[in-house]
């Protein structure tokens, strides 16, 4: 029995066309055997991407082939795979009975079938992969390029190495997209990508920084535990489907200007070490931030949110919420978004948010408690201090009804003010009324100064009324505050 330890790609042979005109590369590859007795045998084949090897070897009695080197692989332009799904394991393995696509990275270990696979420059735009596509447990030593490529089937890149630039811009994912565990060493580009399917980035790696822009998530994306160790943008993609950065970390600036979150997307426990600006962005759904970590600048100016959750979240900064849409989020929601904007100094927004606040906490109300009663009330005279012409409103109106009681139930030996001792109409008793007003408005002046001969209901009204002043001038200045500037 023999084994194979190499496979060395010498690089391409003639070229020749199928019946489509469609150009096929052809490759000449070293293989060296190693035979039971230790002698070493290279063998020289013309493959086309190593089908033309896979099928003189698998008739053979080679079954091993632990730990085989592959080397200097190159995927050409404008290439089409056709025929067969294009898996990179019938590459490498060139024997049917191992698949390392179907096994578990723990039991692939412990079988101790590992295969380093390496690979040269990939230069595959416009290539076309029909069917499932396999590159699992790869490093891509030279830049690879997957531009303006098509993927039919599921494409699978799981626990690869990107030590150079991957670019996969304008490609096409018809089906499942997996990155899980890849780590892009250099620059990545994703911009203008459409994902019709899944999308899994989860325990990914970015070292620098990685590009989104303008892409198209068809369906459920998973940037789950992916670090991001330089700047990341996803301005203007969309996200169709459900999408989560749980656990997510942030070390560069992360950019989601203007981007489409049609359902919901989660950023719990995600931490974002530098500025994140969600400027313009549109969530469709419901957009979770729980236990999530600002340490520095984020902004959320003039988004707009369906439904918006911060809880237990931490900015260190400042947030900038200026301008922003919120129809449903709960009182923490508010708060939190209240006191950002007053770090800012922009009280008129902060104003706004702390009437919500309050709502919610209106809501959270037992129904005819104490509490409930009371805001109810706050709402009625100055909309929870936010309206000041609703605060004078109230106070002209039940200045009006002080004004009436008092005329005509407020002076002694009377019924409704007019035979008086020493008030003989009703005009001499509006005078009094009158007089009276300018007393008790006067802080400097006493009850007992009032004139005229003053009931005991007037008396106590009058206490009241002294009473309700100070009040209503709190009610009608609270609104006030937002136009501080100091």
């Amino acid at each position: 029995m023999s084994k194979i330890i190499k496979i060395e790609y010498l690089g391409k042979a003639p070229e020749k066309q199928n019946e489509h005109n469609t150009i096929i590369a052809r490759d000449t590859a070293i293989v060296t055997f190693e035979y039971d007795d230790g002698i070493l045998e290279e063998l020289e084949y013309n493959v086309i991407f190593g089908y033309e090897l896979y099928s003189k070897i698998e008739k053979s009695e080679i079954i091993n082939i632990s730990n085989c080197i592959i080397i200097n692989l190159e995927i050409s332009r404008d290439t089409i795979f056709l025929g067969k799904p294009m898996t990179l394991e019938k590459v490498v393995s060139l024997v049917k009975q191992v698949c390392i696509s179907t096994k578990s990275r723990n039991k692939f270990l412990e079988e101790k079938n590992k295969i380093d696979i390496k690979l040269a420059r990939i230069d595959a735009t416009n290539a076309i992969f029909d069917g499932d596509t396999y590159f699992k447990g790869v490093f891509f030593n030279e830049d690879t390029i997957f531009k303006s490529t098509l993927f039919t089937g599921n494409m699978v890149f799981e626990d690869s190495t990107f030590f150079k630039s991957a670019e996969f811009r304008d490609s096409l994912f018809l089906k499942k997209a997996t990155f899980k565990g890849c780590v892009f060493s250099k620059e990545s580009y994703f911009s203008s990508c459409l994902f019709e399917d899944a999308t899994n980035f989860v325990n990914s790696s970015f070292v620098k920084k990685s590009l989104f822009i303008a892409c198209n998530f068809k369906a459920d994306v998973d940037f789950g535990a992916t670090i991001f160790e330089n700047i990341s943008d996803f301005s203007e993609s969309k996200f169709c489907g459900s999408t989560s950065f749980r656990n997510t970390e942030f070390h560069g600036i992360s950019v989601f200007i203007d981007t489409s979150i049609k359902v919901d997307i989660s950023f719990t426990a995600a931490q974002f070490l530098m500025y994140a600006d969600f400027s313009g962005a549109n969530f469709g759904g419901h957009a979770r931030f729980i236990n999530t970590m600002f340490k520095n600048v984020c902004s959320f100016a003039t988004s707009n949110f369906q439904r918006l959750t911060f809880s237990r979240s931490y900015i260190s900064e400042y947030g900038d919420f200026t301008g922003c849409q919120i129809n449903e989020a709960n009182r923490e929601t508010f708060r939190i978004i209240k006191h950002e904007l007053l770090k800012i100094n922009n009280r008129l927004d902060a104003v706004e948010y702390f009437k919500r606040e309050i709502e919610e906490k209106w809501k959270e109300a037992k129904p005819h408690s104490f509490e409930k009663n009371l805001l109810s009330a706050y709402s009625y005279v100055n909309d929870y201090g936010t309206d000041s012409k609703r605060a004078l409103r109230v106070f002209s109106s039940f200045t009006l009804i002080f004004l009436i009681l008092f005329t005509f139930m407020g002076y002694g030996n009377c019924y409704f003010g007019w035979a008086l001792s020493d008030c003989e109409s009703f005009i001499e008793a509006s005078r009094y009324t009158a007089e009276n007003l300018t007393i008790l408005l006067n802080p400097t002046h006493k009850v007992s100064e009032l004139h005229g001969e003053i009931s005991v209901f007037g008396i106590v009204i009058s206490y009241l009324f002294r009473l309700y002043i100070p009040i209503m001038f709190f009610f009608i200045l609270q609104p006030l505050k937002k136009f501080k500037s100091w």
